[in-house]
């Protein structure tokens, strides 16, 4: 699995895990980013965004959020269309299996993977992100069924 997410600086950083995660697993690392980006922008409001995995909507992960003051929005249900991430891993699948179809091993994918992530620039992780407003809209006329975007 890969857990990735967009920075203020509009990088992508994301991480090769070798286990299955955990709601709890998952919700110290949303703290940790969570608590860097308070300490770094005091006074500035902050949103985990999230799809509904069951990690991310597990009711130990739902006390956690309102008991850490974590704001949340959560993607419509079965829509992965509003969320800048997968917009960010569609042109990453892009160019990892337009330069070769098949990977033998785990570490040969990881390899493409992490030559690839640098090369999305951050005017398109701006665009991403900016369009997510509009993304939720169209969703949500489409009753969170899929949208041409």
């Amino acid at each position: 699995m890969i857990f990735a997410g967009i920075s203020e600086s509009m990088r992508t950083q994301s991480t090769f895990v070798d286990h299955t995660w955990t709601a709890l697993n998952y919700q110290r690392v949303v703290k940790t980013i969570h608590d860097s980006y308070v300490r770094r922008y005091p006074g500035k409001s902050f949103y985990q965004y999230q799809d509904n995995a069951p990690i991310h909507v597990a009711k130990s992960t739902v006390a956690f959020f309102k008991s850490e003051k974590i704001n949340v929005i959560n993607a419509p249900a079965r829509s992965p269309d509003p969320n800048p991430i997968e917009s960010f891993w569609t042109k990453v699948r892009r160019a990892v299996y337009d330069a070769q179809q098949s990977f033998q091993t785990r570490e040969e994918l990881q390899e493409a993977v992490t030559r690839e992530c640098p090369k999305i620039d951050a005017d398109l992780h701006r665009s991403f992100v900016k369009s997510v407003r509009t993304r939720l809209i169209e969703c949500i006329k489409a009753k969170s069924e899929r949208i041409k975007y």
